[in-house]
This record gives C-alpha cells, structure tokens and sequence, in this order.
C-alpha cells in the first residue's frame, strides 16, 4: 500500500538544524511564559497595554511545547539502539539535569519561600510531577513515560501508517475517557499534559518512521525551482500553522456513566508542518549570526527550559525581582534569556560529566 513502506537511515534536518529547532522553540517557551502570561506575575508588576497582545499570543506561542514533543518522538524513530537501554539512558540523562537544577531552587525555597516538604512532597518533586519548585519539570516525567511507552508500542506503530495513526487515536480516547469518567485534581492535570503532548510525540515518530517530509519534499518542495518563492511560500505555511493553533477542539459526549471522549490535537499536522517550513527556509537561506544564535539557545535549552521555571515557582516572589529589573516586559524577555542561557553554559559543564557516566553504565 503507497504509503506505509518504513524508512531507514537518517532524519531529514542534521543536528545543528535540530539545534536551530529547538531554539526557536526555547525562545517562543519564555515568550509565552514572560510575556503572555501577566497572572503569573508578582504584586506591583502589570503591563495593562500588554493585555491584548497577551490574549492574542498565549495560544499560539505555546506550540513550543508541541515543537520538543514532536522532536522526542521524531528522532526516536532513527534510533537503531537497544530499545530499553536507550530509553533507560534518555530518561537518566534528562532527570540527571532535572535533580541538580531541583537542589538549586529547593534552596532558597527552603530558607526564603517557607517551602516545608513532606515526604509525599519530596517524592512527587523528586519524580518530577508537577510542583511548584520547578514549575515547568512536569515535561521531565512526560518525557520518561514516553520513553517507556515508544519501545512497548513501536513494534505495532512499525506495521503499517494508518495502524499507527489509529493506534495513537485509541490511546488518546482512552486516556481522555478514563479522566472524564473519574477525574480527580491529579489525573486532570496529567491527562492534560499527556493528553495534549502524547499525540504530538506519536506523530513525530510517525513522520520519522515512514519518511513523510521527504515524501513533502520530493512531492512538492523539489518542483519549485525558485528559491524565493520556496522562501515565501515556507515562511507562508509557518505562519499559518503557528496561528491555526486557535483551532484546537475537544469533543466530549457521554454513554450513560461512561464519557467517551473523543480530542482532536491539531498540532499532530501544524507541528510537522511548522517545523518542515521552518527546515525549509534555513535551506533556503541561512543567516550566520542569527543562525548561531538560535543553534546554540537550541543546544542548552533543556538547561534554560528548567532554570526559567525560577521566576514562576515558589521563589518567584525573589526571582521575578531580578527579572524585571529592565521594567519594561520585552527588556525583561531578552534579560531572562541572556541570563538562563548564561546559567545553561554553567549548569551543562556538570551534567556533561555526570550524563558521560550514565552512558557507561546504562
């Protein structure tokens, strides 16, 4: 069946494209977090000619989650590793990062912020469930639960195309059932990340396992000879998919007691799509400083992801003040990226070391 024949060898975009990925996608994480994100700003910071730009961008800004949901399950398709070693590597590597940034910010959440942990407490921050002293570590457990789902599920996701798009829809519908049938506060904050991100992931391992955007490119993209009309109608469908997110819908109906829940994530195809553009478009033309820039946030921005989670927990009374010392929101944006990344440069030298470790020992 045209289609469903799998691809081998090597992804579509080398690593420093990856890089430049994932930097765009960082740089879009503290746009969304510091600047369309006014409720979570201390007492005595407001920016009310800010508000319409922040009702605007939240939504569409927050495909940067989507961007590193897809790359996690994209690049996976081309591991050709044991499955549970590297699975059991990725996940110690990434809570390797998590931990050290976690004792860094337990610190003054213990001596400033009156943060007294029980041992529930200690263990779900340890696991990286949500919590409230690295606000934004949840995507550390998301991502070791995939891990640990992708090697189990892979063998049908291989079959064929459309057994694998069906398979993601069925996982998605039960995790959406089972939480509208019995929600509770924890399980409707998790379905949420999983419900949302999961689908994303299972689509990047998707595109990567059957070689769709080569199909793009080969189909489409290689019939334009021009490179300014390739240039012009990439950057068109990036800023298509990037404002089509406002079209995500969540349909829901009820069977007596059971809710089937039925979730459309329109980000399986406006991720794929965005970021093929945005490939596309570095081809076409790349601009040095700019192209540096974006590479090397993309390169620590697991380190900057976790460290910006400062100015949102239970600190953030102390670190937002530091912050918003331009007092103007989008000084405060360029500051909190020049300083994470900073504190990124830092924290990688460790984590370099202890991740070399892992990677004898897994």
């Amino acid at each position: 069946m045209a289609g469903t024949t799998l691809t081998r060898g090597r992804p579509y975009f080398d690593k420093d494209t990856t890089d430049m990925i994932k930097g765009v996608g960082i740089i879009m994480m503290f746009c969304h977090h510091i600047l369309t994100y006014q409720g979570w700003y201390i007492d005595g910071i407001y920016f009310p000619e800010m508000e319409d730009f922040c009702t605007f961008m939240a939504f569409p800004t927050k495909i940067c989650v989507a961007i590193f949901a897809f790359l996690n399950g994209y690049l996976y398709a081309f591991n050709n590793k044991s499955r549970i070693r590297y699975s059991l590597s990725k996940i110690l590597s990434l809570y390797s990062v998590y931990w050290i940034v976690y004792l860094i910010l337990l610190i003054p959440a213990l001596i400033w912020s009156g943060y007294r942990p029980g041992i529930t407490d200690i263990i779900r921050d340890l696991a990286a469930l949500p919590n409230d002293v690295v606000r934004f570590g949840w995507y550390v457990f998301y991502f070791a639960v995939i891990m640990i789902l992708l090697p189990l599920l892979k063998p049908l996701l291989d079959k064929n195309i459309w057994l694998a798009i069906g398979l993601s829809a069925v996982i998605i519908t039960i995790m959406y059932s089972v939480n509208a049938t019995v929600a509770t506060g924890f399980t409707e904050e998790m379905i949420y990340y999983f419900g949302w991100w999961t689908p994303v992931t299972l689509s990047g391992y998707i595109v990567g396992r059957y070689g769709l955007f080569e199909k793009i490119d080969g189909s489409v993209m290689s019939k334009i000879k021009s490179p300014v009309i390739k240039f012009v109608l990439s950057f068109a469908l990036l800023i298509l998919c990037f404002f089509g997110r406002v079209f995500f819908r969540h349909f829901e109906f009820a069977i007596g007691d059971l809710k089937i829940c039925f979730f459309l994530c329109v980000d399986t195809v406006l991720v794929p799509l965005f970021i093929f553009s945005l490939v596309t478009m570095r081809n076409v033309i790349k601009v040095p400083g700019v192209d540096l820039v974006l590479r090397d946030a993309g390169k620590y921005s697991l380190y900057m992801w976790l460290i910006h989670s400062a100015f949102f927990g239970i600190s953030s009374g102390i670190f937002q003040k530091v912050l918003w010392l331009p007092h103007f929101p989008v000084l405060a944006f360029i500051w909190a990226l020049i300083l994470c990344y900073g504190l990124a440069r830092l924290l990688e030298i460790p984590s370099r070391h202890i991740n070399a470790k892992i990677k004898k020992m897994v």
